[in-house]
């Protein structure tokens, strides 16, 4: 007790491996050079993890069973996300967010984004304002189109769209990343997609098509 009432800055940490049901502790904490951040509900506790400092305050926060984990998602992960505008590395995966928080298209430090397994159905316009982005996963959604504006994403080097099954017509907006040297299909998607694929691969020389 005597230790966290004296220390709630942890500068020296980058990277946060989490569960929803910690982000309401990582609240009370200061990470004031956090590069990492990964949500994840299958994760499980290991030694030396934030989760034992979190039990020795005795203030662990339990998930009420009327509050679902959307609700932790939606309150705490936005004010986490908040405090720390400076991250440039993001995941959030095996975790029911169909709506994805707003405050993720405010990270412009950010050059890896994981939203892996979440449910959602679309991505936001808003991604063009990640203009840092180099990485972009959107495996094993329901996902059915990409935004044009994806097309702005200038620094975008690899994109991963395996798993997500409703996503029956080409994404044309892909053409427009000239960056890109990575892209990640299933064989479902290869199939449906083999012709534009396959004029993709001769306008970008440079572009590794990897089927799943």
């Amino acid at each position: 007790k005597d230790f966290l009432k004296k220390y709630r800055n942890f500068d020296n940490v980058e990277s946060l491996v989490l569960t929803a049901e910690d982000l309401k502790d990582a609240n009370k904490f200061k990470f004031s050079n956090l590069k990492k951040l990964n949500i994840d509900i299958l994760i499980k506790p290991k030694k030396g993890n934030l989760k034992q400092l979190f039990a020795a305050e005795k203030r662990r926060s339990r998930i009420n069973k009327k509050k679902s984990i959307n609700q932790l998602l939606s309150e705490e992960l936005r004010s986490l996300l908040l405090k720390n505008p400076n991250l440039e590395e993001f995941s959030i995966q095996h975790t029911d967010c169909k709506d994805i928080p707003m405050e993720i298209w405010l990270l412009k430090e950010l050059k890896s984004l994981t939203l892996k397994m979440t449910g959602m159905t679309e991505l936001a316009s808003n991604v063009q304002n990640l203009v840092n982005l180099e990485t972009l996963d959107l495996s094993n959604n329901k996902i059915k189109a990409l935004p044009e504006e994806l097309s702005k994403l200038n620094s975008l080097k690899e994109l991963n769209l395996v798993g997500n099954y409703l996503m029956k017509e080409f994404p044309n907006t892909i053409e427009q990343l000239s960056s890109l040297e990575q892209l990640h299909v299933d064989k479902n998607q290869a199939n449906l997609w083999k012709k534009q694929l396959q004029n993709l691969k001769k306008t970008n020389k440079n572009l590794k098509i990897e089927e799943w």
